[in-house]
């Protein structure tokens, strides 16, 4: 797990967060960071409209993906064990 740390009106704010995905906006490199106790993992990724735009099977806590065949834009992943959606998140494609 990964901690996120926020700074709210000079208090701080601690969120644990499972999943790590950078940079964002993307250009051709994404990497997604993910807690080793949850691999492996399904990843979807889909466009704005809805449409697979591919799958991948994480089986290490960082996992490097091409994205340069993605017109820009914005895309939703998730993060799937069997049957269990563990994150949904988007990024930037530039």
């Amino acid at each position: 797990y990964f901690l996120e740390i926020r700074w709210e009106n000079g208090i701080p704010s601690i969120k644990q967060q499972i999943v790590r995905s950078y940079p964002n906006p993307v250009h051709s490199l994404w990497t997604v960071e993910i807690s080793e106790s949850l691999l492996p993992l399904q990843l979807q990724l889909f466009s704005t409209d809805g449409r697979s735009m591919g799958q991948w099977r994480i089986t290490q806590p960082k996992t490097t993906l091409s994205v340069r065949h993605l017109q820009e834009g914005m895309y939703f992943y998730r993060l799937q064990k069997s049957t269990t959606i563990l994150e949904q998140g988007k990024f930037v494609k530039q």
